[in-house]
C-alpha cells in the first residue's frame, strides 16, 4: 500500500483538480497493481506477470472487474484501519476508561453549562485584581477612583487658571 498526494506539484494544477483531490493511492500484490486517483480520474491496473513493464492498463476492462472491486475492499479496509492509535493497547484503553475525566479534550461542549464546574474550575479561577493606577497603565481602563481622582485634577487645573 502506498498513499502520494501530489497537490503541490505542477501536475495538480494541469489535471485541473483540487488540492483535496491530488491523491493517489496504489496497492500492489504478487500479480496485481492497482492505482485509485482521487479527481474523478480512472482507476488503473496492471497484471505483474503477464505486463511487468506495466504498458497495458486494465482499469477500464469489463474482464477485470471482479479484480478491481477486490482491489478497492483492500483499499477500503486499509482506509479503515486503526492508524491513529498505534501505541495503546485495547487492553490499556479498557483500563483507563473513566478514569481521566479531569483532564483532556471536552468534545461536544459548547456552553458552561453543559459541563460540572468542578471540570473547568482551572479555566474559570478569579480574575487578579491590581489597585491604584497600575491598573490604568496595564489595561488602559480606568478604574472609578482614577476616574474621580482625573475629575478633581481637571477641576483644580481649571480652578487655577480663572
Amino acid at each position: 500500500m502506498a498513499e502520494s498526494d501530489y497537490s503541490t506539484m505542477p501536475l495538480c494544477a494541469k489535471l485541473g483538480l483540487e488540492p483535496k483531490d491530488a491523491r493517489l493511492f496504489m496497492i500492489t500484490d504478487a500479480r496485481w497493481k492497482f492505482m485509485h486517483a482521487e479527481g474523478g480520474l480512472p482507476a488503473m491496473l496492471f497484471d505483474l506477470q503477464e505486463d511487468p513493464q506495466e504498458l497495458v492498463d486494465l482499469g477500464r476492462s469489463p474482464k477485470h472487474q471482479e479484480i478491481l472491486a477486490l482491489m478497492y475492499e483492500r483499499l477500503r479496509q486499509w482506509g479503515l484501519r486503526m492508524s491513529q492509535r498505534t501505541t495503546v493497547s485495547d487492553a490499556q484503553i479498557e483500563a483507563g476508561r473513566g478514569k481521566s475525566a479531569k483532564k483532556g479534550i471536552l468534545l461536544g461542549v459548547y456552553e458552561a453549562t453543559d459541563v460540572a464546574p468542578e471540570l473547568t474550575e482551572k479555566l474559570r479561577g478569579s480574575v487578579p485584581q491590581t489597585t491604584g493606577e497600575q491598573t490604568g497603565v496595564q489595561t488602559g481602563v480606568k478604574t472609578g477612583a482614577q476616574d474621580e481622582e482625573a475629575q478633581g485634577v481637571a477641576i483644580s487645573r481649571a480652578q487655577s487658571t480663572e
